[in-house]
């Protein structure tokens, strides 16, 4: 079950990145480096480049490489992978790799990402290590003073992140 969960959660990451339409018949589509937009640390990705950072991201966590994993979802959320889910499975990772201040950074995006699984965050022992920080308070008391968002399941952080037992 596990697995289909995850397979479920890359596909879903994959179609809210976001598309470019198929070329009409006949003509070539743009290369990658044709479409980015420049960022603002001089190299470009594409929607799905940062969904793919994204997605990379999540496999370094599964395989426990916290540190690989933070820096790459860093690097797909500079790049546009904006959804709920990255921020709060970065602040799982930072959390993990003892970035504890970091990882309450994360939380804030998560939640202005439309995050809102107060449950899920209260017992995600990922955020064991920042549980005690007085900004963790304002987290929770932020989630329980605002009424649940109507959001798609995907805007929720990734339960299945959590390293398998």
């Amino acid at each position: 079950m596990r697995p289909l969960v995850v397979v479920l959660a890359v596909l879903n990451l994959v179609a809210c990145a976001g598309r470019a339409a198929a070329p009409p018949p006949g003509e070539q589509a743009p290369a990658a480096s044709d479409t980015a937009a420049p960022s603002e640390g001089g190299s470009a990705l594409a929607p799905t480049d940062s969904t793919r950072v994204a997605i990379d991201a999540d496999v370094a966590f599964r395989k426990g490489d916290m540190f690989q994993a933070l820096a790459l979802y860093r690097k797909a959320w500079a790049a546009g992978a904006r959804q709920a889910s990255v921020a709060y499975n970065a602040a799982c990772a930072a959390s993990v790799a003892m970035e504890r201040e970091e990882a309450l950074g994360w939380l804030e995006r998560a939640v202005d990402a439309g995050f809102d699984d107060l449950r899920h965050l209260q017992g995600d022992p990922d955020l064991a290590n920042v549980r005690m920080l007085p900004g963790y308070a304002g987290i929770v008391e932020r989630l329980r003073s605002q009424p649940p968002r109507e959001a798609p399941e995907s805007s929720r952080g990734d339960e299945t992140m959590a390293p398998a037992d």
